[in-house]
């Protein structure tokens, strides 16, 4: 078979792809069009970019278009079908996850063809064996999103002094016998770990979904202080097992696991794995979780298709994900903005779409809107098979330790997360749709004594509203077959005043110069276009956030209209500022501490009230003493030195309370200030829902030094661009950003941020009246914001759209009356 010039003339000089190269061959970097699709992807032989694989002037013209600016003619296309025997499979429960191997071969065929795109030649066979072993090259290669899905699936384990070092502690050799193998205090043979010191077998803490456990594994820990165990069951021949930590309370890795094992005579070359390990068992706990497709008359929720009513396919533990974007795209603005950008981008030439917010935004704008996606399975199921949001799901996580990975998270940190990210990288997304959500609040204080004040002024994007707990008794639960507590149902405009009520608190005036009473008041300096309530259903339960199941009235519309601040007054003095004359030394007043140690209190606990309660006098913190009685870590010494301004919390620390469902900022102000107590700080989070938290502070070394840092990297061969975002991602640490840069060799990096306009410092608007009705709301079910499993209700002409993740079907109104006041996460629009 002949073959046109370009087979001839450009075969030879083709290349397969490294293990640096990105290889783009599931879909098209640029719309969903994959090898699921009619015709299949183009895959470009010169660059390995993915491209839809039509040519006429009605479609996108991807794979075409790249090929004639890029002069790279040539592409194999690959074309995936199902096989019949999958077609004719019923389809399987919704309400399962099946944790098992299912060969893609016994699922799919493939049909691989070379195509000329500049001469519309297709060549299912060619005598070129440079083209041929090219082709088999990108057949074999590991795709993009299963590079991205691989890397975000692993834990990022590490060892630790105590499971690298076992054998300085083991006990002499003896033999563990593993077959009837049972736990050593109780007849429990599963959820069995071995202690790799001196081989006693001990069952580990009760798994959601029934594995059973007595925790005597952890009490021989405190019994012995033999920290390290490992799961039997997990162990494999490849010498990976689930390790745990107990005096880390960490799972970790142990580099010496076989010679470990081989003390207690277990060859770990002919171990087989036979039970779930810890991160099959998360897995299995979300998959747990799903909401009823069916309505309260019994009957299955009549699923739809069309415009704006496409699904988004769970990645893995991104429903908050998908939700917070089917969230966003239920504004006209933003379908609007996004469907144009689509059209005005699509003939333009992009060097690396899968790393361009704006294209990727107008990549999920035409994939939900378009319609052409919203169609039934191709398994033959009632549902649809749903567009996958990797490239947007790997660009909008890169660099970030939650985001980035396939773990469950929160849907109102996502949209936070996304909004910054949004207003930092994009370049084509106007200001007003930057900030659409953005309003600043007002915080004052002011002394009852001398009547001075001092003014704040932050930036927010929500507007997070604790629910009031309020118990009624307890009630059968029918799911359970226990009683429950009952909480009465509460109304979302009271929660909204809730906000603004003025706070009386004892307060060190620094125009007084003595102990005082003063008045702080939390109001709106400017409403926003749109507005996001994120409602706080999230309590503390010996020291567990716990989601109460309390019913939000009233949600439909809401007016915050009487949360307006005033502004300054006329005549208003501003307090003087505190700090003018701190030194080192933290100061605590005399007659406060002389009050509390006569009450009782030791030195070391009135300091650490006076602390708490910003040193609002004696009384304050006596009430803080009383309702910190069982605090861990009360009587732990207090560090007296003020901390020093470029100095940060323990970053563990603040993962460990932002994983509770704060924000980072959040979560590092909390714990400064409770001398680094996470206890204290998530009590004192709870104390201060509206408080915006405080920003990472900026490295002395990166003050004025930016240029600096960013030469010493450019030096090294990296773009302005690359350089800016590595160290932006390492805090300012060259090391670390040499080696992100290594390891994202085709990241663009990002543009020097353009200076801040006048009118940024406030967004959103002041007029009156500012009313705003229900355009989409996300519900969580589940125990914790971090398991379980988010859906979105959105409004979609009279009716309400339920989007679980690729399942789409339409609310029946006695659903949607008893799931509105459950919401999570409330989006409005202006009436």
């Amino acid at each position: 078979m002949g073959v046109c010039e370009h087979v001839e003339t450009l075969g030879q000089s083709l290349r397969a792809p490294s293990i640096s190269d990105t290889v783009y061959k599931d879909e098209c970097m640029r719309c969903f069009d994959s090898q699921d699709s009619e015709n299949g992807v183009d895959v470009c032989l010169h660059c390995f970019h993915g491209g839809c694989a039509t040519a006429d002037n009605n479609s996108h013209q991807h794979a075409y278009n790249h090929a004639k600016e890029k002069n790279h003619p040539l592409a194999v296309n690959i074309k995936r079908r199902i096989k019949k025997s999958q077609v004719e499979k019923e389809e399987p429960p919704l309400k399962k996850l099946a944790i098992e191997e299912e060969r893609d071969e016994d699922i799919h065929s493939y049909d691989y063809n070379l195509k000329c795109l500049e001469c519309n030649a297709v060549y299912p066979s060619t005598s070129n064996s440079t083209i041929e072993s090219q082709i088999d090259a990108i057949v074999k290669a590991d795709s993009n999103a299963h590079k991205s899905e691989v890397k975000a699936w692993e834990e990022e384990l590490t060892g630790c002094e105590h499971s690298v070092s076992i054998s300085q502690t083991q006990v002499p050799k003896k033999d563990v016998q593993m077959s009837g193998a049972h736990c050593h205090a109780c007849e429990l043979s599963d959820n069995l770990w071995l202690c790799l010191t001196c081989g006693e077998l001990g069952c580990g803490r009760a798994q959601f979904g029934g594995l059973k456990g007595n925790s005597h594994a952890l009490a021989h820990f405190e019994n012995t202080g033999h920290a390290v165990a490992v799961k039997l069951g997990t162990i494999t021949a490849e010498g990976s097992a689930d390790i745990y930590c107990y005096a880390c309370n960490e799972e970790r890795l142990n580099p010496n696991l076989a010679t470990d094992l081989s003390n207690f005579g277990i060859n770990i070359a002919a171990q087989v794995k036979t039970t779930k390990n810890l991160t099959e068992l998360q897995l299995e706990q979300n998959s747990k979780f799903d909401f009823s497709m069916t309505g309260e008359d019994g009957h299955e929720l009549q699923p739809v298709f069309g415009n704006w009513l496409t699904g988004l396919k769970n990645l893995g533990n991104s429903c908050y994900m998908n939700s917070t974007i089917q969230s966003l795209f239920s504004y006209e603005e933003v379908k609007k903005y996004y469907s144009e950008l689509f059209a005005k981008l699509n003939k333009e030439t992009v060097d690396d779409p899968a790393n361009n917010l704006d294209i990727q935004l107008a990549k999920i704008a035409d994939g939900l809107g378009s319609g052409r996606y919203s169609k039934q399975s191709r398994l033959g199921g009632q549902f649809q098979d749903g567009i996958k949001p990797a490239m947007f799901k790997n660009l909008i996580g890169k660099g970030h330790p939650e985001f980035s990975s396939m773990r469950q998270q929160d849907s109102e940190e996502f949209l936070g997360h996304f909004l910054e990210v949004l207003r930092r990288i994009s370049k084509n997304t106007p200001k007003d749709l930057k900030n659409m959500f953005a309003f600043v609040a007002e915080q004052k204080l002011q002394c009852t004594s001398c009547n001075k004040v001092r003014y704040r002024y932050d930036n927010h994007d929500s507007l997070s509203v604790n629910i009031p707990v309020i118990e009624k008794g307890k009630v059968y639960d029918e799911s359970s077959k226990s009683d429950k507590i009952a909480y009465e149902d509460v109304d979302m405009q009271d929660c909204l005043s809730a906000l603004i009520q003025p706070e009386q608190l004892e307060y060190s005036c620094p125009s007084c110069q003595t102990q005082v009473n003063a008045i702080k008041t939390w109001k709106l300096d400017t409403f926003p276009n749109a507005l996001v309530i994120h409602s706080r259903k999230f309590h503390l339960v010996n020291w567990v956030p716990t989601k109460l199941d309390i019913q939000v009235n009233g949600v439909e519309k809401v007016d915050v209209t009487q949360m307006k601040s005033q502004g300054r007054q006329e005549g208003e003095v501003d307090l003087p500022d505190s700090n003018d004359d701190k030194d080192d030394e933290i100061k605590f007043d005399g007659d406060s501490m002389t009050a509390l140690t006569g009450m009782g209190f030791s030195e070391n606990r009135s300091k650490r009230a006076l602390i708490n309660t910003n040193h609002s006098g004696a009384e304050a913190a006596m009430e803080w003493l009383f309702s910190h009685m069982e605090d861990e870590g009360l009587d732990e010494p207090i560090e007296v030195k003020e901390t020093e301004e470029n100095q940060d919390v323990p970053a563990e620390l603040i993962n460990t309370v932002a994983e509770m469902g704060f924000t980072q900022n959040q979560a590092r102000k909390a714990l400064k200030s409770t001398q680094n107590s996470v206890e204290m700080a998530v009590g004192w989070l709870f104390e201060n829902p509206t408080d915006p938290g405080e920003e990472a502070p900026i490295k002395e070394s990166s003050k004025g030094g930016e240029d600096d840092l960013i030469n010493v990297v450019t030096s090294m061969g990296f773009t302005e661009n690359q350089a800016r975002k590595a160290l932006r991602l390492s805090s300012n640490n060259v090391e670390m950003a040499v080696s992100w840069l290594f390891e994202n060799p085709t990241d663009a990096g990002e543009e020097a941020a353009e200076p801040m306009d006048e009118d940024d410092s406030k967004p959103g608007h002041v007029n009156s009246p500012a009313s705003y009705k229900l355009k989409a709301f996300i519900s969580h079910k589940g125990p914790s914001v971090h398991s379980g499993h988010y859906v979105v209700h959105v409004k979609h002409g009279d009716n309400w759209i339920l989007f679980n993740d690729e399942k789409v079907v339409k609310e029946s109104e006695t659903n949607l009356n008893s799931l509105l006041g459950k919401g999570y996460v409330y989006f409005y629009e202006k009436i």
